[in-house]
């Protein structure tokens, strides 16, 4: 009994097995060998596997090629397993070259994949990136690299609105007009040029408080404007003008006090005139550094015998400033005065002056000059 390969499956077998136990062809009786290179193949083949051999010409018999085929084991060859060999070895290339095409794909895929993934992350951090920027050209270059982005509609918009705000700005970012900004910022709310707005609007409206120079002018911009880029400088300038601002009372004493002077002056009434001025007079009818007694010498001249009477109306057109000083303000008025003189002899009986004087912290008369200005 000769051992022999299965021609279906190449399974090692006995030639008298009625059928492979591997594959399940039918072994016996079955079989054949070539007569050119001893291979064994099934009865029903027209042409050996191995080496082509056509058995339908060959000039034996069914019966004896098959009795050659189980009998004649001087015509094995051996080498009768190659054909399975080869049909083995083609189908391992043939299945390593499907494995390496779907790993190609599969690899390819992933690639493909993952840089969609990377492109939509790119995408994603530039239109992230678009947040607070207000450069036009980045707006432009997302359009362009990424045309069919989900974001090219708000991107446009976007970019649309910014240049609007640009142009718009260009017009009016010399404007010396508040309303101008005010309307920038209701138009276009929460705008890039916001910040630059309100700091136009600060730096116009300390320009207006400036020019008023008035407690005021001054107090409103310091309300309006609480956090404003020239606050401390209102601050001292409020401090300033409250410093010259004359009180009521202030205004009263002073008034009091050349009413009293020039009733005294006029009534030659020395005690009550010297008590309103201070010690020493800086200037006193052009007399520098006038003592009481100067004031006194001056009044005996104003006061000859052809005089009988004089009369000092003081008006009411005060101008006063003060000036602060270690021990309290000093004050500076100006005011128009009217004599009136009842005489026996020939002059003046009337004349208008224009006064100026000054006043201590005690509101005494340190300084005072009279200027003629019509007499009759």
């Amino acid at each position: 009994m000769a051992i022999i390969k299965c021609p279906e499956c190449g399974r090692e077998i006995s030639e008298n097995a009625p059928f492979c136990p591997s594959c399940g062809i039918k072994i016996a009786q079955n079989i054949k060998r070539c007569p050119e290179c001893g291979t064994i193949s099934l009865l029903n083949s027209d042409l050996c596997p191995h080496c082509g051999y056509p058995f339908k010409q060959a000039s034996d018999t069914p019966n004896e090629k098959e009795h050659t085929a189980i009998h004649d084991n001087s015509a094995y060859n051996p080498n009768s397993e190659e054909p399975k060999q080869d049909i083995k070895s083609k189908k391992k290339w043939i299945i390593g070259i499907v494995a390496a095409v779907i790993i190609i794909i599969i690899g390819g895929t992933i690639i493909y994949m993952q840089s969609s993934w990377q492109a939509q992350d790119e995408e994603e951090m530039a239109y992230q990136n678009l947040t607070n920027d207000t450069n036009i050209s980045d707006y432009e270059d997302f359009l362009t690299n990424y045309p069919d982005s989900k974001y090219k509609t708000d991107v446009q918009n976007r970019m649309n609105t910014l240049k609007a705000q640009n142009d718009k700005w260009l017009s009016i970012c010399l404007s010396g007009s508040k309303n101008d900004f005010i309307q920038f910022m209701n138009e276009f709310p929460s705008s890039p040029y916001e910040l630059q707005c309100k700091t136009k609007i600060d730096s116009l409206d300390w320009m207006d408080a400036k020019r008023l120079n008035t407690p005021d002018a001054i107090q409103r911009y310091l309300e309006e404007h609480p956090d404003g880029k020239y606050i401390v400088e209102a601050q001292k300038m409020q401090t300033t003008i409250n410093d010259k601002k004359v009180e009521p009372q202030e205004e009263d004493f002073i008034h009091s006090t050349m009413v009293q002077f020039f009733t005294a002056l006029g009534t030659n009434d020395k005690t009550a005139a010297c008590a309103n001025i201070s010690p020493i007079m800086t200037n006193f009818l052009q007399k520098k550094d006038a003592k009481k007694a100067d004031v006194i010498a001056a009044m005996d001249q104003m006061h000859p015998e052809s005089i009988t009477s004089m009369q000092f109306i003081v008006n009411s057109d005060f101008v006063i400033n003060k000036t602060k000083v270690t021990n309290g303000y000093n004050y500076s008025v100006k005011f128009s005065v009217d004599q009136n003189i009842v005489r026996t002899d020939e002059g003046k009986t009337f004349a208008s002056y224009t006064v100026s004087a000054e006043l201590t912290p005690q509101f005494k008369i340190s300084a005072l000059k009279m200027t003629e200005i019509s007499n009759r």
